[in-house]
């Protein structure tokens, strides 16, 4: 379980399949999560507090199993979109 507040965090997690909660510092963060299937995993910090926090790891780890086979998709799927990416810059330089 990744308790992080940075995007590189949550990207670590997701390419680690690693279930995971996110303390949202902004929207990019939030958006990142719901495009993973996180969006239930994310707190603000400036509204953080510790029985939230506490509730959430509870509910993670009940689903754990789970969310670590839906973050091997979305990493799947996610790699994909980098290729394409990648195949568009490419043809571009």
């Amino acid at each position: 379980l990744v308790i992080g507040m940075r995007l590189h965090s949550v990207i670590l997690a997701v390419l680690s399949k690693t279930p995971f909660i996110a303390l949202s510092y902004s929207k990019k963060v939030k958006d990142f999560d719901a495009t993973v299937g996180m969006k239930d995993f994310v707190l603000d910090y400036q509204k953080l507090n510790l029985d939230d926090l506490k509730k959430m790891v509870k509910n993670l780890l009940l689903v754990e199993k789970d969310v670590a086979i839906n973050l091997e998709k979305e990493k799947l799927k996610n790699t994909y979109k980098f290729f394409d990416h990648e195949k568009l810059l490419k043809k571009l330089f």
